[in-house]
């Protein structure tokens, strides 16, 4: 996989390279300091991956708009903090962006990249990904479909989930659960996020909830949502 990255800061792009350069499936190409520099490089070398740092000089979701109307690669965002950075991180994954790599100066490298090839083996196992027909709806045992409306995303999501959610109408007749692949610790300021978009709104779902029509349910932690006849029956680790 050949990689481009973004950041303006020296001791971060040394830290990256020594990164990358640990596993010999990946190969760094170029490292651009500034918007229109990361955008030349995009269109004369266009990498298979993009890694976007905040250290750029330049709001990530003005950058990775800018990639995505004139060379679209997949794009993930480096941050050093996801509380302080939470606006920053969704309004990038809003523009385009599909993962986030929480990178801290106190993590040792073996942990840093353990965290790196995990973002990357799920931009590798993509890149394969054969698209899949849609199955049709089935009906209910009582032979009436449910009202009862599933979304589920993986890398790319919250950008197509803003702009389905954004839809729908205020007296929209279903619950919605929304079940979106990302890291755990993303889960409230997702919430938050995506309530921001939605005229409907968004929580976190909770055991022995009644589910509401007109309402988005989000699982608040890793966990397999269990549902029956609208209830939350349990949150299963």
């Amino acid at each position: 996989m050949r990689i481009g990255l973004v950041t303006a800061d020296a001791t971060e792009a040394a830290r990256m390279r020594r990164l990358l350069r640990a596993d010999s499936r990946q190969t760094l190409i170029w490292i651009a300091s500034n918007e229109k520099e990361a955008i030349g490089r995009m269109r004369e070398d266009p990498p298979d991956a993009l890694l976007l740092s905040q250290n750029c000089g330049t709001p990530p979701a003005s950058i990775v708009k800018s990639i995505m109307r004139s060379t679209p690669c997949p794009i993930v965002l480096i941050t050093q903090s996801i509380d302080a950075n939470a606006a920053t991180i969704f309004d990038a994954l809003g523009a385009g962006a599909i993962d986030v790599l929480p990178l801290t100066d106190e993590m040792d490298d073996r942990a840093a990249e353990a965290a790196l090839n995990s973002k990357l083996r799920v931009m590798r196992s993509l890149s394969r990904a054969q698209p899949k027909q849609p199955e049709a709806v089935r009906k209910t045992s009582n032979g009436k479909f449910g009202r009862l409306v599933l979304l589920g995303a993986s890398a790319g999501g919250p950008a197509a989930l803003a702009n389905v959610l954004a839809a729908l109408p205020e007296n929209f007749p279903a619950p919605v659960i929304i079940v979106q692949h990302l890291d755990q610790q993303f889960a409230a300021e997702l919430t938050s996020w995506l309530a921001q978009q939605a005229r409907l709104p968004v929580r976190l779902a909770r055991d022995n909830e009644v589910m509401q029509p007109g309402t988005i349910y989000m699982p608040g932690r890793d966990a397999h949502l269990v549902q029956v006849d609208r209830v939350v029956e349990r949150l299963d680790e």
